[in-house]
């Protein structure tokens, strides 16, 4: 699930080395299947600002502190979504 230009532009750099690769042509998402698998494994793997990595929560390496544990955001599938999501609900 990639979404808004900034993910493009984070997706870019790192398969690219250069952001505006996929700001200038982000239909190659769609088109070239090498870049949409390498997009859902980078959604994956990444770590968002607010957020671990979907890996970390499912292999059990994130574990939520206090703070997590608080606004309710706990280890399993439901962490899955919220990531996936960016962070929402």
């Amino acid at each position: 699930m990639l979404t808004w230009n900034y993910n493009y532009g984070k997706l870019s750099q790192a398969l690219f080395g250069d952001q505006a690769v996929l700001l200038n042509d982000p239909e190659r998402v769609a088109t070239e299947g090498w870049i949409a698998f390498s997009s859902a494994l980078w959604v994956y793997m990444t770590p968002r600002p607010k957020t671990p990595s979907m890996h970390s929560v499912i292999t059990g390496f994130w574990k939520p502190n206090t703070q997590d544990s608080t606004a309710g955001f706990k280890s399993g599938f439901g962490a899955t979504i919220t990531i996936m999501n960016y962070g929402c609900g």
